[in-house]
């Protein structure tokens, strides 16, 4: 969802809401919402405490998988990159054989896995095929010295933080809002607007004023949980940046 379709599901919800308040203007009489305004005022009230607690458990809850996701993927960078650092440090031929394969996965993870995160909410098999080789070749390399050996288990231990973050990150590509709960909220949403378009107000202008601005706060604030639930979709998701700047750095490693 780009920031284009928010705009447009937002001033539809404005119209919408403009539109009903006509309608009820029209066709029901200032003296009969009036008659009910005290209990309709109280059934808002207890409606809107319960979409206020519904929304903030939603939004906290997708804010901080969010931030756990970025934090994911810079502990991921981080653990590459210093992985790649520390195998600088080898001979050549021992060097080579675990910055090549990890230069491949982190390739794979930005031209092939990305796209496929933000497309369909997975990970992609060859980026992880990369990694396992990555892996297989640090665990296997063949050290000579005790200094090397300090470095192969160094390695190894970075890889490892790097595979839970990676798991981490994959997992959260998925994992989003239940659907019963978006239910929960737009049913609530719906009828709380129901109630401000039937408020006993005179004039129609300000029956239609109080509507939309009701309208338009309520989508505004869904559609930003709707932006956070899944971090590598639409306006605000998730960049490649952080991988493709540690593609840079490993690469300039292996020359």
């Amino acid at each position: 969802m780009n920031y284009a379709e928010v705009f447009a599901i937002v001033s539809l919800s404005g119209l919408a809401a403009v539109f009903l308040s006509y309608v009820v203007h029209r066709h029901l009489r200032v003296e009969v919402r009036a008659s009910h305004q005290d209990v309709g005022a109280a059934v808002f009230l207890q409606l809107g405490v319960l979409f206020a607690v519904v929304l903030a458990f939603v939004f906290g809850e997708a804010f901080g998988e969010f931030g756990e996701t970025q934090r994911a993927i810079d502990l991921e960078c981080g653990a590459l990159h210093a992985a790649a650092m520390f195998a600088s440090s080898l001979p050549p031929r021992e060097r080579q054989a675990i910055l090549v394969p990890e230069a491949n996965y982190i390739r794979d993870v930005v031209e092939i896995e990305w796209p496929e995160m933000r497309a369909h909410r997975a990970g992609n098999r060859k980026a992880y095929q990369s990694f396992e080789i990555l892996i297989r070749n640090s665990a296997t390399l063949q050290v000579s010295d005790t200094s090397s050996s300090l470095i192969k288990a160094q390695i190894l231990s970075l890889l490892s933080e790097a595979h839970a973050q990676r798991e981490i990150r994959i997992y959260e590509a998925s994992n989003g809002v239940p659907t019963i709960m978006w239910i929960v909220l737009i049913a609530i949403s719906l009828l709380l607007m129901a109630f401000v378009c039937c408020a006993g107000l005179q004039r129609f202008f300000a029956l239609a004023l109080f509507s939309a601005e009701f309208a338009i706060s309520v989508s505004s604030i869904l559609l930003v949980v709707r932006l956070l639930d899944y971090p590598f979709e639409g306006a605000i998701g998730l960049s490649s940046h952080d991988f493709s700047q540690t593609l840079d750095k490993v690469v300039s490693l292996t020359r």
